[in-house]
């Protein structure tokens, strides 16, 4: 769910860890995901069906651990080691992120490293690359003020199998 939450809403991982319960929400008919992000920014972003599904089963599973999945202050992602509604710590996000990679036979390599913050790229880059969604439209989702920081997240954009060098022919 965690993952689903990441690569889904494009937000950035203690952005994640904070979220509670009362954070999620619904707008006409929408499932939503209401938070403060960086900046001290109001953001809402809508819930995909897939990241819907993942956090029902997760809330599902915490209640199966005993946690009270009814109240608004809940966090959704608690740290499984301390049990007391405290948020999961960026060590516990990023050895979820990293199992799952390697679950996923994904490696690092010299020019390549992962990191929780590559599903907030991974997520911009999509919509900007594979979905030619607009620039403005990925900047209001990530939460940015300008459009040059989205930009940032573009990793596709130096893609090598688009390089000029490929047009040369003499």
């Amino acid at each position: 769910a965690i993952l689903a939450v990441g690569f889904y809403t494009g937000l950035r991982s203690q952005e994640i860890r904070l979220l509670r319960l009362k954070n999620i929400g619904e707008v006409d008919g929408i499932k939503i995901l209401h938070l403060k992000i960086k900046g001290n920014k109001t953001h809402e972003i809508p819930l995909h069906p897939f990241a819907i599904k993942a956090i029902s089963d997760h809330l599902k599973k915490l209640s199966s651990y005993g946690i009270d999945t009814n109240n608004p202050e809940q966090v959704l992602f608690p740290s499984m080691k301390h049990k007391n509604n405290k948020t999961m710590s960026s060590v516990g996000l990023y050895y979820i992120f990293k199992t799952c990679l390697q679950n996923a036979e994904i490696k690092p390599s010299d020019f390549r490293r992962y990191s929780p913050h590559s599903m907030r790229a991974t997520f911009a880059s999509h919509l900007l690359n594979t979905k030619n969604e607009p620039l403005e439209e990925v900047q209001k989702a990530l939460g940015h003020a300008s459009p040059t920081t989205t930009q940032k997240y573009n990793k596709r954009k130096k893609g090598h199998d688009e390089s000029p060098v490929f047009k040369v022919s003499y």
